[in-house]
């Protein structure tokens, strides 16, 4: 579970039973062009390696990027409202709830070399039709 007071807003998600906000199913977007998808990510500057730093360029090819960060972000994936969000600066208790809530609802949880953790400090939620490995 993840919760917003200042949003009014509540999401959840049990394996196998799908995703919710606020008791609702939710579900990731049906964009399949990266040249069409919305990107959040904690942005540019958050990025500390050069394998990081090369592999950033890619997102330039999105429609549209923006800066945002924290669990909103993955949330919005999520409920279909963006693509993907890449989260560089991650903690593992911030992460947990995330990735199940964003599996369930469509998508795909991982860190930005494909594995799936929540133990490496970077989180890359993509939504389910296309794939974001660097």
């Amino acid at each position: 579970m993840a919760s917003a007071p200042g949003l009014a807003s509540r999401w959840w998600a049990y394996r196998g039973e799908g995703a919710y906000r606020n008791g609702k199913r939710i579900h990731v977007s049906n964009v399949a062009k990266l040249s069409e998808a919305m990107v959040f990510t904690t942005g540019p500057d958050q990025v500390k390696t050069n394998w990081l730093k090369k592999r950033f360029g890619a997102f330039r090819f999105c429609s549209q990027r923006r800066a945002l960060g924290g669990f909103w972000q993955h949330m919005l994936v999520a409920e279909g409202a963006t693509e993907a969000a890449l989260d560089w600066t991650s903690k593992p208790w911030d992460l947990a709830p995330l990735g199940i809530i964003v599996e369930e609802a469509g998508g795909r949880s991982s860190n930005v070399r494909g594995e799936r953790t929540i133990y490496t400090g970077n989180f890359l939620v993509p939504m389910g039709r296309f794939t974001m490995r660097c």
